[in-house]
């Protein structure tokens, strides 16, 4: 997480408003996961106030536990 460019969010502090996609940084836990920290697109669910995202091991539907930081991703518009 050493890039100087991004505003990196603790997960300690939720999104607000609507559904969308967010950056976020993944921590595996120790055993089990061989992949290091990462950044993932993923998305805030504000239902149930989770984060999400899908990669190479499945889809996380409630990732809260693996992500320790998140930041806004800005689409360009047209």
């Amino acid at each position: 997480m050493n890039d100087n460019n991004m505003n990196w969010i603790s997960s300690n502090i939720k999104p607000e408003g609507c559904e969308r996609k967010v950056l976020l940084w993944i921590v595996w836990p120790e055993c089990g996961w061989p992949s290091p920290p990462e950044a993932v697109i993923g998305w805030w669910k504000h239902g149930p106030e989770t984060f999400a995202f899908g990669n190479y091991y499945g889809n996380f539907e409630n990732a809260n536990h693996l992500v320790t930081h998140w930041s806004e991703i800005t689409e360009p518009t047209v």
